[in-house]
């Protein structure tokens, strides 16, 4: 019981954030006809960044709570945790590459848009 309790106190934490990459999700898809590659791109990203910060925010929770009752050995810790915050970071590198593509995304129906504006 206690474990399921820091789990969702340690989720509670990053609600703000998660709040936020929820709502941009649905306003991304909301918008994805207009734009199917770019809110596409920003769809998969603001996912990613959901999924990494839960998946971080559980997994910062449960390997301590499985150290502590004898279910993995503290010499494993290290090296687990270092390897999930390298996981996480290139994934968290992948996201914000994904954001900003779509944010500088030049597709060619953006490319006529921009003709049609200078033309008089």
């Amino acid at each position: 019981m206690e474990m399921w309790v820091s789990t969702l106190v340690n989720l509670s934490v990053g609600f703000p954030v998660y709040l936020v990459l929820i709502v941009g999700m649905i306003l991304a898809a909301m918008r994805r006809r207009e734009a199917p590659t770019r809110y596409g791109l920003v769809l998969a990203a603001l996912a990613l960044h959901l999924i990494v910060g839960m998946g971080g925010s559980v997994f910062s929770t449960l390997l301590p709570v499985l150290i502590m009752r004898g279910d993995a050995s503290p010499s494993s810790f290290a090296g687990v945790f270092g390897i999930v915050g390298v996981v996480i970071s290139l994934a968290q590198a992948v996201g914000w590459l994904l954001l900003l593509a779509a944010l500088f995304w030049r597709g060619a129906a953006d490319d006529r848009r921009a003709v049609e504006q200078v033309r008089p």
